[in-house]
């Protein structure tokens, strides 16, 4: 977007709870290209978990209102910012794990599958881990250990990386999202 002859510049925000990354720390080039790449020609703003939920309350208020209703209701009780920052990280890692153990296991046949049904059966991301977990209790896809619940989101997203990146493709862009 131009104003008055300027270039606005994006902002974009990187969450992360690495101490080093956030102030700047010893960085390895990996860290220094993926703050790169994670800045997409904008302003980069760099903010740990707690910050960026506080940033979320305060300028998207009904999108934290949700997301607070959200993770409440899989609570079942009130939770404070600190409880729901703890929880974000623990998704993080929950994440960070299941990637790791896909990348391990995923053959290039079930990275088609995974294709098909993310983008010819256009299963949401719990669809496709539902769908690899019954493929896992079946005996189909051999030596995967089972997830709870069969639906997670989580995996079902690092099902569909995984897969993607054997295609050399992007699960977060056109044909996968």
């Amino acid at each position: 977007m131009v104003k008055q002859g300027m270039t606005e510049e994006r902002k974009i925000v990187f969450v992360t709870n690495d101490r080093w990354l956030l102030e700047k720390g010893n960085l390895d080039p990996t860290d220094e290209e993926v703050l790169k790449e994670a800045a997409q020609g904008g302003e980069l703003i760099m903010m740990n978990i707690t910050q960026a939920l506080e940033a979320m309350k305060k300028e998207e208020p009904e999108k934290f209102s949700a997301f607070q209703k959200d993770q409440e209701k899989q609570a079942g009780r009130p939770l404070t910012m600190a409880e729901i920052a703890k929880l974000a990280q623990q998704a993080d890692e929950r994440w960070t794990a299941y990637h790791r153990y896909v990348e391990l296991m995923m053959t290039k046949d079930q990275a088609i599958q995974v294709r098909v049904w993310r983008i010819n059966v256009h299963f949401s991301w719990r669809a496709v881990a539902r769908a690899a977990f019954g493929m896992v209790v079946s005996e189909q896809w051999q030596k995967w250990k089972l997830w709870d619940p069969p639906s997670n989101q989580l995996m079902g997203m690092a099902l569909c990386q995984r897969a993607a990146e054997l295609h050399d493709q992007n699960y977060m862009k056109a044909p996968w999202n």
